[in-house]
């Protein structure tokens, strides 16, 4: 890696570059709004004091409570323009809008009681505030959002079963036993269950085929049940005469729904849809049953009842027609019990009386047999209803992010035919950290970025009339992605240890998988915009480059062998602004600003140290040409310089 050396530095707006050499005022920085802050142009203003000539603007929850006239649409027509006027006047590229990660964290709608449309369209409106922004602040470039659109388990994941990095990842080690998997009704968006690798489900033990798992009759032959789940046969156990139940833990479950897939391509499930599936046939069986128990006793209830009907008539009128003084003939003797027999006197009634009550009875237990039977049968069917809207997680929520970034991607596109728009807008998805769900790792990124841009341009082709190949390109160029170089690097606490190997031995491993990442994601040309920042990786930190273990200027240095033009901007704020920018531009060898032999401190006759940037004058004199820091005067006019007269 090459920087120039000669009259003109690396500071400077107007160096001499060429094709082949790649400037350090190439690699920018992320400035923020807000506490501690300020406005965007008291943070972009410090920025290009500091030396920088491209920035990334991160933008604060609007309104913040501490810090009011926060957030993009705070900021009026003037101010915007504002922005553009410093941007043009310090020669520097505002080249990308950082979206508040506070308010946006997916673009699937997910809350924390499910998915929800309402809270998707809230997520997006908040991203097209940042594609305004960007095309009347920046005059285009990133709009970054950050990912993680769903939960899912890390242990199983499709790119941790196949390929050189196999089984090289786990979210904590008993996550293979334990780890919880997500159902979502995909009517309304909740989650409605939750199942535990470590749960176990007994169930009636039906009789199946062991190799497709379908339902048999007593001769083996297979049976639909979709109509009528009572078809299924529970195993009779004629030696202890009670019907078979069986225990299932999550291994039986995913033998099973492997055994089901294959025999039907149609109806693929996975092994959490599979143990819903089986929990919920049981239940249906069982409330179907009840509604048919209560049924015929409700049919042997008014059967009694019309005898009973007919009985009372019958001795309404024999009591009716019998003089007073032989109706005692009919009395009959009721209401004691066996056992008091003798011990008290015996109740008596007519037969009109007895029959009176006993209707009375019968009709309570028809009203009661009727909701019973018509509520187990409207549960029997929600049960079958809400098991073929059961989906996972991934099924549901990936085609709604897809669905989103798609329709950002067209709202990118339209705003870039602002007049006042200089560089394409794309919307850039951002890694987030792997415990935070999909779009972490780099396949689901790269899977993101790809079906996304699918589905813009299938869009554009049947609602705008574009061309496959115009429709193509113009997904390509507005979906790209952000590439973190710090949330790369904290899947290192993820990164399993080989048996007996040494911390170093996995280090030197993992930063060959983070690597090759880097080329997958590159050779992919998902890419649009880069944060460079390094870590240790197990925390989320924000170290400069060069100052953590990961390997980050390798990193940046291949994606600029390969040609990478997209934007570069350091987030690494976490020891102060100012080596946030230095401490990168040191990193990759880029020269002190200096045109003449060092004096003074410096090593004598020696190329000026960074070590003697930061706390000094650069061995001289007179006073600096940059000023970093706190040190940086305002540009703000004032009356009176508060200079003292004497």
């Amino acid at each position: 890696m090459k920087f120039k050396t000669g009259y003109f530095g690396p500071m400077d707006r107007n160096y001499y570059e060429d094709k082949d050499d790649f400037p350090v005022s190439s690699i920018g920085t992320t400035v923020a709004e807000g506490q501690g802050s300020g406005a965007f142009r008291d943070s972009v203003q410090g920025a290009i004091r500091r030396g920088a000539s491209t920035i990334e603007l991160s933008g604060s929850p609007e309104g913040q409570q501490q810090v009011p006239g926060t957030g993009f649409e705070a900021y009026g027509r003037e101010q915007r323009e504002e922005l553009r006027e410093i941007a043009r006047a310090n020669e520097i590229n505002i080249n990308s809008v950082h979206v508040p990660a506070q308010v946006v964290g997916n673009l699937s709608g997910l809350g924390q009681n499910g998915f929800s449309d309402e809270m998707r369209k809230r997520e997006m409106d908040e991203v097209r505030k940042g594609i305004r922004f960007a095309a009347e602040a920046a005059q285009g470039g990133a709009v970054v959002v950050h990912t993680g659109e769903f939960p899912r388990t890390i242990e199983d994941a499709r790119w941790n079963q196949e390929g050189r990095w196999k089984d090289s990842f786990e979210a904590y080690p008993e996550e293979k036993e334990r780890a919880i998997k997500y159902l979502v009704d995909d009517r309304t968006g909740d989650i409605i269950k939750s199942v535990r690798k470590s749960q176990i489900v007994t169930v009636p033990k039906y009789k199946r085929d062991p190799n497709t798992m379908d339902y048999v009759d007593e001769e083996g032959k297979i049976i639909d049940i979709s109509k009528d789940p009572l078809k299924k046969k529970v195993v009779w156990n004629s030696e202890q005469q009670k019907f078979e139940t069986e225990t299932k833990t999550w291994k039986d479950i995913e033998e099973e729904s492997k055994k089901w897939n294959k025999h039907h391509p149609d109806d693929i499930l996975t092994p959490e849809e599979y143990f819903f599936r089986e929990t919920m046939d049981a239940q249906e069986a069982q409330t179907k049953g009840w509604a048919i128990y209560h049924s015929h006793k409700y049919e042997d209830q008014k059967e009694m009842a019309n005898k009973i009907k007919k009985a009372l008539d019958f001795y309404n009128k024999l009591e009716d027609s019998m003089p007073e003084e032989e109706k005692w003939k009919l009395l009959r003797e009721t209401g004691y019990y066996r056992e008091l027999s003798g011990l008290i006197p015996p109740d008596t009634k007519y037969p009109s009386e007895i029959l009176k009550q006993n209707l009375g009875d019968i009709n309570q237990n028809l009203i009661h047999m009727e909701e019973g039977a018509a509520g187990y049968e409207a549960q029997a069917k929600d049960i079958a209803l809400t098991r073929e809207h059961i989906t996972t997680t991934e099924k549901y929520a990936k085609e709604k992010s897809i669905d989103s970034l798609s329709d950002l991607g067209i709202e990118a596109m339209k705003q870039s035919n602002n007049p006042i728009v200089k560089k394409d807008i794309y919307i850039a998805p951002e890694n987030i950290f792997p415990e935070m769900g999909y779009g972490a790792h780099p396949d689901e990124l790269i899977d993101f970025i790809k079906e996304a841009r699918g589905k813009m341009a299938e869009k554009l082709q049947r609602n705008y009339g574009y061309s496959k190949s115009t429709a193509e390109k113009e997904a390509k160029n507005h979906i790209k992605a952000t590439f973190d170089t710090q949330h790369l690097g904290m899947w290192r606490k993820h990164f399993k240890a080989k048996p007996n190997e040494n911390p170093e031995d996995v280090d030197n491993r993992f930063n060959k998988w983070y690597m090759d990442q880097v080329e997958k994601m590159e050779k992919a040309g998902i890419i649009g915009n880069v944060h460079v920042v390094d870590g240790y990786g197990y925390g989320h930190t924000h170290v400069p480059m060069g100052q953590g273990v990961m390997p980050v200027q390798s990193a940046v240095e291949y994606l600029l062998k390969k040609g990478y033009k997209g934007a570069i901007n350091s987030e690494a704020y976490g020891e102060g602004p100012t080596r946030q920018l230095t401490k990168v531009w040191e990193a990759m060898g880029s020269p002190i600003y200096s045109v003449g032999a060092p004096t003074g401190g410096m090593v004598s006759g020696g190329a000026p140290r960074w070590n003697d940037v930061e706390h000094s004058y650069f061995g001289r004199t007179e006073p600096p040409r940059y000023i970093f820091g706190s040190y940086s005067p305002s540009e703000d006019w004032t009356l009176w310089s508060g200079v003292r007269m004497e």
